[in-house]
């Protein structure tokens, strides 16, 4: 049996976030620990969204992983599996894994309390902490020796945790 290879994020992926400049229309997320991405229009019910100035948000594309920095310590970031581009604030680490990891891996290990020690291993500030791209590209993500294994993996944990979804809806 082959043990776990230990990569740093910045070998395995690529920092994004264009920003929405040209003012296009995209839907306004936020990152929830709780429920990953949400409609910002949910979470701050009664907020003017339609006043804001878009143009400084930043654009996440399908497939990409967000965090707010002053807010992963508490497991605030998401992966946008929507089948749309979406935009957050500024404030917002936007990052994409290339084609060796499978995302649904990747994101178990991200919601796991190894990576939130990690995470608080790797912050910096004194009276609010912050985990930006550079220090976050320096934690260590354990790989199978496979993508195949990954991919199972992810699997299995996503089909796992649908069924608790639908078993706490009950």
């Amino acid at each position: 049996m082959n043990a776990w290879e230990q990569r740093k994020f910045k070998d395995l992926s690529s920092k994004g976030g264009k920003r929405n400049s040209s003012g296009n229309e995209y839907p306004v997320y936020s990152v929830s620990n709780q429920s990953g991405l949400i409609p910002q229009s949910e979470q701050f019910e009664g907020s003017r969204l339609d006043t804001l100035d878009k143009n400084s948000y930043k654009i996440v594309e399908p497939n990409d992983f967000v965090y707010n920095p002053a807010r992963i310590n508490v497991g605030s970031i998401a992966f946008n599996h929507l089948r749309e581009s979406i935009i957050v604030s500024s404030l917002y680490v936007i990052f994409s894994l290339n084609r060796s990891v499978d995302n649904r891996f990747a994101l178990q290990f991200i919601k796991s309390d190894d990576f939130i020690k990690e995470v608080r291993k790797n912050t910096e500030g004194s009276v609010r902490e912050y985990l930006f791209y550079e220090n976050f590209s320096n934690i260590r993500l354990p790989l199978p020796p496979t993508l195949s294994e990954q991919t199972a993996i992810g699997s299995f944990f996503q089909e796992l945790d649908q069924l608790i979804t639908l078993q706490q809806r009950e």
